[in-house]
């Protein structure tokens, strides 16, 4: 790995942070289309992208680094899987973004280091992008789990109408975890 590669994974990770922000800021913050006095305020959180990171990692693990969960599956912090190390690195070579300083692909054992497994999720969520509960029902239920159309998961996925009803159901409840989980952090709890 050459000093140039360094600075341009540098680069890639910097300009994919500063994307993620903006689009989440501009989804929040964008100014309406009329004035403010004639709208009824509602009360809408302003979560940042490393809320979602820390709610996930609460809930995965509640931190431990080398937690083992899913049939000894998935591991660390984040409960990553095997198939999402080699779909992350799969995003990197089609991106042909380079990797980080000194490093090859990740590796399944960057699943118990915490900075690596966060570095994992963060390419994962950077290139399947969403709401903030699109990123959190693609982590849990993988690149299709945010979804809301069972009949999309008979046709194109082979699912069974109960077992494709199961997978949405249960991306729905993982985001309400998730998004209390942020409303805690957001209100130090």
């Amino acid at each position: 790995m050459t000093k140039t590669d360094s600075c341009c994974w540098g680069m890639f990770v910097g300009c994919v942070l500063t994307l993620i922000t903006v689009s989440i800021v501009e989804r929040v913050f964008s100014p309406p289309n009329e004035p403010v006095s004639e709208i009824t305020p509602i009360e809408v959180p302003a979560y940042a992208f490393d809320d979602l990171l820390d709610a996930i990692e609460w809930e995965e693990s509640k931190g431990i680094t080398d937690a083992v969960g899913d049939g000894s599956a998935a591991v660390g912090a984040f409960q990553i899987h095997k198939i999402y190390v080699d779909d992350v690195n799969r995003i990197l070579r089609i991106h042909k973004g380079p990797l980080p300083a000194d490093r090859t692909p990740f590796t399944y054992n960057d699943r118990l280091n915490r900075d690596w497994s966060r570095d994992m999720v963060k390419v994962y969520f950077t290139h399947y992008g969403g709401t903030l509960e699109e990123m959190a029902r693609t982590h849990v239920a993988g690149p299709d789990g945010w979804r809301n159309d069972p009949q999309w998961f008979v046709r194109n996925r082979g699912y069974t109408p109960e077992k494709a009803e199961r997978k949405i159901a249960n991306a729905k409840a993982y985001w309400l975890r998730i998004k209390a989980r942020m409303e805690s952090i957001r209100n130090g709890k």
